[in-house]
């Protein structure tokens, strides 16, 4: 009699743990399925070439300069993720001159924005643009 109690408890054990699991699984299929949904919501196309602008003459340093901090205050996902900088302009940040680039990752088109990003032109600071606040903040000094 124990033995039939013991194997009727065991059988009970394994039954709940099979719906579980199957419960975790659609759990998961939804969760999978959000997330799927939220990074297309973010998602958007990266703007073609012509519509930045040509890096000025004396920028280049700036440049290569927001490239190392971008990449590593921002580190690309892993995959064969191509990052992309495009230069927007000027701006004052601060009270700074700064060269502005827009910054987008993506493996096939469409993309995702990363960062706008602006850096002094002493490459002094540099600074990252909050969508929420509508304003800068500082990355590095």
């Amino acid at each position: 009699m124990r033995k039939v109690v013991c194997m009727t408890v065991l059988c009970f054990a394994l039954m709940l743990a099979g719906c579980a699991e199957s419960g975790d699984t659609a759990e998961k299929k939804l969760t999978t399925a959000a997330r799927a949904d939220a990074a297309a919501a973010v998602q958007e196309v990266i703007p073609p070439r012509e519509t930045f602008a040509e890096i000025p003459e004396g920028a280049e340093e700036a440049f290569d300069h927001i490239i190392s901090i971008i990449d590593k205050t921002y580190p690309k996902p892993e995959g064969n993720v191509k990052r992309y900088f495009g230069y927007t302009g000027e701006e004052t940040v601060e009270g700074s001159r700064c060269y502005v680039f827009a910054v987008y990752d993506s493996v096939d088109e469409p993309g995702s924005k990363v960062v706008t990003a602006a850096v002094s032109d002493d490459c002094g600071k540099v600074f990252g643009f909050d969508d929420d606040s509508g304003s800068y903040r500082l990355i590095e000094n």
